[in-house]
């Protein structure tokens, strides 16, 4: 992978205030995992782990797959800290989390998503409702896998 995507990502993030960038197919622990901050997490679940499980949904990884392959490369999937103070809901932590499409001219957001700091559970952030949905809700009612089909 070329390193001018990685470099764009880490500009967006830095300018959208995040701390943290995820780029598909990327294992933890490699230069992807970018950190805009030293300050440590003392949660149970580091953000880190929380982008890894988020990438390891079978939606992201065909978005992924799809973005690398109708752009011949020049584009990828990734997820990026769209807000990096946890939201609070009903008493409990989440991460705030987006998966974008990083292209070296754009970056398009197609996804946001919370990961809870303790519990790790997954929801989407639906702006539509405003309102957390569930997995299995975001499936049924947003067919999200329909992103891939070519017409």
């Amino acid at each position: 992978m070329s390193t001018t995507p990685r470099i764009a990502m880490v500009i967006v993030v830095v300018l959208l205030g995040g701390t943290l960038v995820r780029y598909a197919g990327e294992q933890p622990g490699t230069a992807a995992a970018v950190s805009a901050s030293s300050a440590a997490s003392s949660s149970a679940r580091s953000k880190e782990q929380a982008m890894t499980d988020l990438m390891a949904l079978p939606e992201l990884k065909e978005w992924s797959s799809f973005i690398e392959k109708e752009s011949d490369g020049k584009a990828h999937g990734a997820v990026l800290e769209y807000d990096p103070k946890p939201s609070l809901i009903n008493g409990k932590s989440y991460y705030q989390l987006s998966f974008v499409q990083s292209a070296p001219e754009a970056v398009h957001r197609l996804e946001d998503f919370l990961v809870g700091v303790d519990s790790g559970d997954i929801f989407v952030d639906d702006a539509a409702s405003g309102k957390p949905m569930t997995l299995d809700q975001w499936r049924k009612e947003k067919h999200p896998l329909d992103l891939t089909k070519t017409k």
